[in-house]
């Protein structure tokens, strides 16, 4: 629309087509705004008036109400020429001169300083906001307006142009996608892309144009098959391929670190049905009769995004072994996703219930949250909250961090630092101390407490939220669990070596290593460490070699006796020195046990029915670190004890304490701890002992769940 004579006669024609009230209003209000604008000019020559004529085709587009494209005519009246808010009250209503009061308070000027824009900037925001908040088509007229001005921005100096399309990548696209506005978000973030990254978006329109035939070719050798498909099942439905946005193209490219042809390679349709069964039932279909791929089931009907996006997302494997991103909803889904809160308008249906404040509420919140906070603070927390799928803690010299939602005060650390992160010990949120694993919430303001050395936990890794946050700390745990397995290792190896009287030439060590594909000392000790391979392999490969040679020392053989008398557990050469208990379960002779090598403490024997629930998991997910042991016989004359813990629940009875103290005395096991609360419901014992077997502890059961009153006898750590 370069000749003004064209665009105001499109746009006159169009509202003549209008219902008779509304097109009356509507060109009333041209007639005012065209007068107001005479005689100003575009940068690109053309009459001012072009502007708010765009501005409201792009509403009538999008099926806005007749007060909105008004609204949209107007939007520049009060900015720009000498009419007031009070003449257009006059002439076309309060609604009217709100709305286009709404939009003004978001309009630039040029300031003396950097300062003193931000923070105009940001008390206009702010007001605009609130504009929102009373009538949220303030928003639709700005990003019209938005739009417009980004169709037409070559006209600009390029600084202008990079400051523009900048703002709107950070705020106006952002915006749009918060509010469901997808196709303007598409197109804003599109042109802006062309400006702030010319040569890749020129890159891409190249790869597009020459790939277009051959898209467009597969794209129908996927259409026509599913047509087919949902034809025969009576489903109506409208199929059509789905063109990709070159800065979405970008994106993923840059996201999963793959080539721009490789993203666009990706064939895409959309199935839209007349309800919500069919769209489960398209779904079905398609899984039958396509490989899925089952990473890529979203479903965003069930759980619909913040912006009330609703669809099924599936990838299936298409022809040529082609992946297909299939989106299936529904006519009103598909408005909803389209054009969001503008799609109200065009489903008047939407228009019950509480969906724009639904929309809103987020604003109000922000609105409130940030209402003490200075101006110049406040734009960039706007832009913070713009993301659903964030949230925005402060640190305590006020510099926001942006954080995924769920998030904890480990995931604000590294943020900050990653050397913070690493020596992370505790925290404080809004002035109090919390677990590290608390979730933050947007406007916390986080005080991270800090050691010495790095020493992240593993059990960080079940409630961090930041993938790379996540994958340093991974990486690192890995790092020093194989530094204490091959110190485990050294300490395993050069223990039983002396044990065993073994000389080791370095030649003669490196073929036995050699021998056993082991690459180097470390490997081998690494392995000795986490339990994979047992000295007594090493020592079998050093004989076997000697013995080739006729020089093995059968001195060197270590008896079966000596190998066992630890502490009543047999696991290959490893000594009782390097053996622990759990205290969570504590383990008696006669439990089925498993070794977990723990970092820097040897060999943790627990139960198999350990109740810890961090032990349950690291069987699953760290089996490499799990060793099978079984129970030995004690040495002869051995004193060694196990401790276990019971709690006995009982009756209120007079001498109860006495007596099952008594019971302990005569099956001669020595009590460490004995106590006995009581309380109108009754009676709860705490008894600490040493046994040698679980068959004493089986006893101990037998004998106390006998005595009179007695109700219930438990292991206080869950084992029966």
């Amino acid at each position: 629309m370069k000749s003004s004579d064209v665009a105001i006669s499109q746009f006159l024609d169009r509202v003549g087509s209008l219902p008779k009230q509304e097109s009356e209003l509507l060109r009333s209000v041209f007639d005012f705004a065209d007068k107001a604008h005479e005689g100003q000019m575009r940068d690109s020559g053309e009459p001012y008036i072009i502007h708010p004529v765009n501005v409201a085709w792009i509403l009538l587009d999008m099926d806005s109400d007749t007060e909105t494209v008004a609204a949209g005519l107007l939007h520049d009246v009060l900015e720009d020429t000498e009419r007031t808010e009070e003449d257009i009250r006059r002439g076309f209503g309060d609604t009217i001169a709100t709305l286009v009061k709404g939009v003004t308070n978001l309009q630039h000027y040029a300031y003396a300083t950097h300062h003193t824009r931000m923070k105009r900037q940001s008390e206009n925001f702010r007001k605009f906001l609130l504009s929102v908040v009373d009538d949220i088509r303030v928003l639709i007229v700005k990003m019209a307006d938005r739009l417009h001005n980004m169709r037409t921005l070559g006209y600009l100096t390029d600084d202008r142009q990079n400051n523009i399309a900048r703002e709107t990548m950070d705020i106006y696209a952002p915006l749009a996608n918060r509010f469901g506005l997808a196709r303007m978000r598409w197109e804003l973030e599109d042109l802006s892309f062309k400006h702030l990254m010319p040569d890749v978006y020129k890159q891409i329109g190249l790869l597009v144009n020459e790939k277009k035939d051959a898209r467009e070719a597969y794209i129908k050798m996927v259409l026509d098959p599913v047509t087919k498909l949902l034809e025969d099942a009576g489903i109506k439905a409208e199929i059509t391929g789905r063109s990709k946005h070159f800065y979405s193209i970008y994106r993923k490219s840059i996201s999963r670190n793959i080539p721009f042809e490789d993203i666009y390679d990706l064939a895409a349709i959309r199935v839209i049905v007349d309800t919500i069964g069919q769209c489960y039932e398209v779904l079905g279909i398609l899984h039958r009769n396509y490989e899925p791929l089952e990473h890529r089931f979203r479903d965003y009907i069930a759980r619909p995004k913040v912006n009330r996006y609703q669809s099924l997302h599936t990838g299936l494997i298409g022809p040529k072994g082609r992946v297909v991103e299939v989106q299936i909803r529904t006519r009103e889904m598909h408005a909803i996703a389209e054009e969001g809160v503008a799609a109200h308008w065009k489903y008047k249906e939407l228009q019950s219930g509480n969906h724009f404040d639904e929309q809103i509420g987020w604003i109000r919140s922000m609105l409130s949250q940030q209402e003490t906070s200075p101006a110049s603070e406040f734009l960039e927390y706007f832009k913070m909250n713009l993301y659903p799928e964030i949230i925005i803690a402060i640190t305590p010299e006020g510099d926001y961090i942006k954080l995924p939602k769920g998030s904890t005060p480990v995931d604000f650390a590294f943020a900050v630092h990653t050397g913070i992160g690493f020596r992370t010990i505790g925290a404080r949120v809004n002035g109090k101390f919390v677990p590290l694993r608390t979730e933050l919430k947007t406007g916390d303001m986080v005080e991270i407490i800090t050691g010495n050395t790095p020493n992240p936990g593993k059990d960080w890794l079940e409630f961090m939220k930041s993938s790379k946050a996540r994958q340093k700390v991974r990486t690192w745990l890995r790092r020093r669990e194989l530094e204490d397995a091959i110190r485990l290792g050294k300490e395993i190896f050069d223990k039983r070596s002396r044990k065993a009287h073994l000389k080791l030439g370095d030649d003669e060590f490196s073929a036995i290593l050699k021998q056993m594909k082991i690459t180097d000392e470390n490997q081998l000790f690494a392995r000795l460490g986490k339990g994979s391979l047992l000295f007594a392999d090493f020592y079998d490969a050093v004989c076997a070699m000697r013995k080739e040679d006729d020089t093995c020392d059968t001195d060197l053989e270590i008896g079966s006796k000596e190998m066992h008398e630890f502490q009543g557990v047999r696991i290959g050469q490893i000594d009782s020195l390097l053996i622990h208990y759990a205290k969570c379960c504590n383990p008696v002779p006669g439990d089925q046990i498993v070794g977990y090598t723990t970092r820097g403490r040897g060999i943790t024997v627990h139960r198999k029915d350990c109740p810890n629930k961090g032990f349950r998991k690291l069987l699953i997910d760290e089996t490499e670190r799990i060793i099978p042991l079984q129970w030995d016989r004690p040495a002869a004359g051995s004193k060694t004890g196990f401790t276990v813990q019971l709690m006995v629940l009982s009756k209120n009875r007079r001498n109860m304490l006495k007596e099952i103290v008594n019971a302990f005395s005569r099956m001669h096991i020595e009590l460490t701890e004995a106590r006995m609360d009581h309380d109108v419901e009754g009676a709860r014992g705490w008894f600490s002992f040493r046994i040698q077997h679980r068959e004493e502890l089986d006893q101990v059961y037998r004998t106390l769940r006998r005595l009179p009153k007695v109700l219930h006898v438990e292991r206080i750590d869950g084992g029966k």
